[in-house]
């Protein structure tokens, strides 16, 4: 029975929309975005107070999708100048968004599912996130090809005050320049640096992976408390640094380093106070070797792929609570 019986106190009939607004808008912004559409279908009322939740979140996904959703977030809400991207908080940009099929005839004949790479409509993601104030989660995919397309797509990702969790995927050294520049107008706690996969339909000509340009753009985000790198492989360690970096990130909590080389793991000791590391070794390279080097702060947790792995961390670990092999 209802507590509420039990204790002889009497059932309130209450309806949720006789709350005032500014009640149900702090109800809607704790619902999931898939909860807050359904509720938004109970009344006007309900829609209005459920609409900016709605709006949250977004996901880019096709090369036709992004005109229609850049031109409808930046259309203005009804009865006012205010644009429907301010309420923008979480916004994805897959890998699909910059891919078209072939367009002459033998290839819809003949190679159906072929598609090419397109990346001539930065220019809407940078209008997009330049009226996104409030966008605190970004997911770019493809991003250093849409920064060459448009540049200007950086200063729109600076101007993100509120962002708290970046990622990036398909980078380089070069892209670390612009990293540093947002570094002190943000204050990120979660970033995600993906620097591409050599089977991937796409890959930066040319493309440089060293430690030096990322430990210099690390040292300014000072509330950086997790860092994931993926296919992170500089073939030198911080021993062949030309010039002098801080010595230590003491934010970093939590590191993740997938498909990375040993050398990466240098990282490891440039990050004090780290408690979980997760690791696993890119399987381009046959010739890999373990490194050897100071010994490593006590971890709470270590993750690796494969008992392979291990090899590779041994010689540095002193003392760690969990051990575990997620393969």
């Amino acid at each position: 029975r209802p507590k509420a019986l039990r204790r002889g106190l009497p059932l309130l009939n209450m309806n949720l929309l006789s709350l005032d607004d500014d009640v149900l808008f702090i109800i809607c912004s704790l619902l999931i975005r898939q909860d807050a559409c359904s509720f938004s279908l109970v009344s006007q009322r309900a829609r209005q107070v459920a609409f900016r939740r709605t709006l949250s979140s977004a996901q880019s996904y096709g090369f036709d999708q992004l005109p229609r959703l850049t031109r409808y977030m930046l259309s203005s809400e009804r009865g006012t100048d205010l644009q429907l991207a301010r309420y923008l908080e979480e916004l994805t940009i897959e890998n699909s968004t910059f891919q078209v099929r072939e367009d002459t005839e033998d290839d819809r004949l003949f190679y159906p599912y072929r598609q090419r790479n397109d990346f001539s409509q930065a220019n809407l993601l940078r209008d997009l996130l330049a009226s996104a104030p409030n966008l605190r989660t970004l997911s770019f995919k493809r991003f250093q090809p849409c920064l060459e397309q448009c540049p200007s797509l950086g200063a729109a990702i600076i101007s993100l005050r509120k962002l708290a969790s970046l990622s990036l995927y398909t980078i380089d050294d070069n892209t670390l320049v612009f990293l540093k520049a947002m570094s002190t107008r943000v204050q990120i706690g979660t970033l995600t640096l993906a620097y591409g996969h050599p089977n991937s339909n796409y890959t930066i000509a040319e493309q440089s992976i060293t430690l030096d340009p990322l430990l210099d753009a690390l040292r300014l985000f000072s509330h950086l408390n997790t860092l994931s790198l993926s296919h992170f492989t500089p073939s030198h360690g911080i021993e062949s640094l030309a010039r002098f970096i801080p010595s230590s990130f003491p934010s970093i909590r939590h590191l993740r380093l997938s498909e990375a080389s040993p050398a990466a793991l240098d990282l490891v000791e440039r990050c004090p106070n780290l408690t979980t590391l997760d690791f696993s070794l890119s399987l381009d390279n046959d010739d890999w070797t373990p490194r050897f080097g100071s010994q490593w702060p006590s971890l709470r947790q270590v993750t690796v792929r494969y008992p392979p792995d291990l090899n590779y961390l041994v010689n540095r670990l002193s003392t760690v609570d969990i051990l575990q092999v997620s393969d």
